[in-house]
């Protein structure tokens, strides 16, 4: 059966690349499509392959190592761009949801751009962090990504420097709130060269964060945490340097204490070949605290970009974890895994 999986998988490569070659000599140099004067709409389809090898705590003399089934996975987002005026425009993000079977919205931002201020409001990722990775596996920084409804200006105050400041609603509260509490953040971006970024971060309340569960709690807490990001992306020559961290500023009451104080981080260093079709990155990563993230994580990654509308990319991936801090699905204390994985992205 993984056998069959595994050549699926590069059946399906084979002719999907064979008619996106064929759409791009029709329709060259196309990232968006314009449904009308003011409606323009464009897609992306990825089709995964991963596969992996557990190594859990031997506590007992039965526990053995053992490769996961190879399992396949398909993600659809279609989005249409409203550009109502010069200045006003709106953006509608849909994702195809694999269990629910059905269209989900992941964005929903109406945008007015002013001279130097832009204004965005409606449901979408927080500028707190960078969350920017070339591998298919996300890293551990992204446990940390909060998306909600917010309100966010941003201004530029120089050429080099540019500021955000964002109000959200967030879905964590204080015990003894009546109604989930409206939450604040800042971030900047500061440009040194064309070729350097460095961004900062912080967020009022890290406990609404996607992947922070206060189920047992009712979404509530005894003490707000607040969260720290900081994040560079560097470009020498065909060198490109991304560095991020986040973390709590502050312990979780209503965590254990060998996870109430969650922080992450991640590096990659991207060489892009000569062909500039060709691109590989390793990643040097890892999280503190964090449930089910891995301690270290390091891996190898590369994509070959076949035109402007499809994306092949292969990562490996070696995971190893604080002892006490991940389970498999088996409910074994991990160890380590390691994990192949590609992925065919179309664009459309």
């Amino acid at each position: 059966m993984e056998k069959v999986q595994i050549i699926s998988f590069i059946v399906c490569i084979s002719i999907l690349c064979i008619s996106v070659n064929i759409h791009a000599e029709e329709d060259e140099n196309t990232d968006r499509h314009k449904l009308n004067s003011w409606l323009s709409i464009a897609g992306k389809g990825e089709l995964e392959l991963l596969r992996q090898r557990i190594k859990p705590v031997k506590d007992d003399p039965t526990i053995r190592d053992y490769s996961t089934p190879s399992s396949t996975s398909f993600l659809l987002s279609i989005d249409f761009e409203a550009q109502v005026s010069e200045r006003i425009s709106g953006v509608v993000a849909f994702e195809f949801d694999d269990v629910k079977k059905r269209f989900l919205v992941d964005e929903a931002i109406a945008k007015i751009e002013l001279e130097k201020t832009k204004i965005r409001f409606g449901r979408g990722t927080l500028p707190f962090g960078e969350y920017h990775s070339r591998f298919i596996t996300g890293s551990p920084v992204d446990f940390f990504e909060i998306n909600e409804k917010n309100l966010t200006i941003s201004r530029s105050l120089t050429d080099e420097i540019d500021l955000s400041l964002f109000a959200y609603n967030g879905k964590a509260k204080k015990v003894g709130a009546d109604s989930r509490s409206v939450e604040w953040g800042i971030s900047t971006e500061i440009m040194p060269t064309k070729r350097w970024t460095i961004g900062l971060g912080y967020v009022s309340d890290l406990a609404d964060a996607d992947e922070i569960s206060l189920e047992d709690t009712g979404n509530r807490y005894e003490k707000r945490v607040s969260g720290l990001a900081i994040h560079s992306t560097l470009e020498v020559d065909k060198f490109g340097f991304t560095t991020e961290y986040i973390a709590a500023i502050g312990e979780f009451k209503e965590f254990d204490t060998d996870k109430n104080k969650p922080r992450g981080w991640n590096f990659e260093l991207t060489h892009f070949l000569i062909t500039e079709k060709l691109e590989w990155s390793v990643r040097f990563a890892g999280g503190n605290e964090i449930e089910d993230e891995p301690h270290c994580q390091t891996g190898v990654v590369g994509t070959w970009h076949i035109n402007n509308q499809a994306n092949v990319t292969l990562e490996y991936l070696q995971n190893d974890y604080k002892i006490g801090l991940a389970e498999d699905d088996l409910e074994q204390t991990l160890d380590r895994s390691n994990q192949i994985a590609g992925r065919l992205e179309i664009l459309f």
